[in-house]
């Protein structure tokens, strides 16, 4: 069964959460009404971060961030989807096997590391959307991650674009720090994964 981010929450309860590509912030309602006290929402598409803004605000229970999550502070090269941007990612050459998408336009945005974002915060649970980027978003948390509780990521058994990482990578990265708790995959190896802190 597909594991949801609501139910995710409704398990944790964490206090705080910080969610890397938000999108449209469709689990933001669910957050709050679960009584998250700090929601950080993280997107690195324009427009979509100004709609998050707008909508929740930026203030102290929400705070939006416009920019993409790396191993770097920079900027980089964002190739936009044909879905609402829900597919877009760093990398410009999806597997058409696996993912089923174009990109119909190629923008340059900021990016940063979630260390240099969050220096001092403790984080109950880190969600991750990166299409594919996951293991540059954790090379850039080293220090995040120390202080994190829980992580619940999207995963692919093979890569969704040439260039971006598998389930296994992510599962190498976090291997010394955190167990694995729960997984899904559907029949073409596209999923989610759960991570808890080893105690």
């Amino acid at each position: 069964m597909k594991i949801k981010v609501e139910n995710i929450i409704d398990m944790v309860r964490p206090q705080t959460v910080v969610h890397v590509g938000a999108s449209t912030g469709a689990e933001v309602d669910h957050y709050i009404a679960s009584g998250v006290e700090k929601i950080v929402l993280i997107e690195p598409i324009p427009s979509i971060a100004q709609g998050l803004a707008e909508k929740w605000g930026s203030g102290n229970k929400v705070v939006v961030y416009e920019c993409a999550c790396m191993d770097y502070d920079g900027e980089v090269e964002f190739h936009i989807a044909d879905n609402q941007g829900m597919s877009s990612s760093i990398y410009g050459t999806p597997n058409n096997e696996m993912h089923r998408c174009n990109f119909i336009d190629k923008i340059t945005v900021q990016c940063a590391t979630l260390d240099g974002l969050f220096e001092e915060m403790n984080v109950d649970l880190l969600v991750i959307d990166a299409q594919g980027s996951e293991h540059k978003v954790l090379a850039g948390a080293k220090d995040t991650l120390a202080k994190t509780k829980y992580i619940f990521c999207e995963a692919s058994r093979t890569p969704l674009y040439e260039g971006a990482c598998t389930f296994q990578d992510i599962r190498t990265i976090l291997s010394d720090r955190f167990d694995l708790v729960e997984t899904y995959f559907n029949d073409r190896g596209t999923g989610d994964a759960l991570f808890k802190w080893k105690e």
